[in-house]
């Protein structure tokens, strides 16, 4: 059955376990396309089930879009670039290390915090995902380089 069928069923679904019985059993790209952006509808359904594959469906998209993101920047920008959390007091630098590999080093308003090597630059972005840094900031970038 495609997403696109299984979404007119559970349109014509009586009741939200009715729905959550059609979906149950998707893994979770299926998930997301069968939600498209409307987790929000079901967050708050009475049927636990819907709820919490609405909320697992929402939360893995977004954390895709961020990896998404910062997978763009780092090929658009390469090493020298410098990404930071939303409130745009901590910042990884990516840089190569002395044997050539990823380096990511974190610092923030006080200065130089730790660094990790990564093997290559999916595990960059991973790493700066799991630190929180998802946005590029060229305007640090100005400020560190000056």
């Amino acid at each position: 059955m495609t997403i696109q069928e299984l979404q007119k069923k559970a349109c014509a679904a009586a009741t939200d376990r009715e729905f959550f019985n059609l979906i149950s059993h998707l893994k979770i790209d299926d998930l997301i396309s069968f939600f498209d952006g409307t987790e929000e509808f079901f967050i708050h359904s009475e049927d636990p089930g819907l709820s919490r594959q609405a909320k697992r469906s929402k939360r893995v998209a977004y954390y895709r879009s961020h990896e998404r993101r910062i997978k763009s920047e780092l090929d658009k920008n390469g090493y020298g670039s410098i990404y930071s959390n939303a409130k745009k007091d901590r910042f990884g630098l990516v840089h190569p290390s002395t044997s050539e590999t990823p380096r990511i080093t974190f610092f923030d308003e006080f200065g130089f915090s730790s660094h990790t090597d990564c093997t290559c630059l999916n595990n960059v972005v991973e790493n700066l995902k799991q630190s929180g840094l998802y946005f590029h900031s060229p305007d640090i970038d100005m400020i560190v380089c000056s």
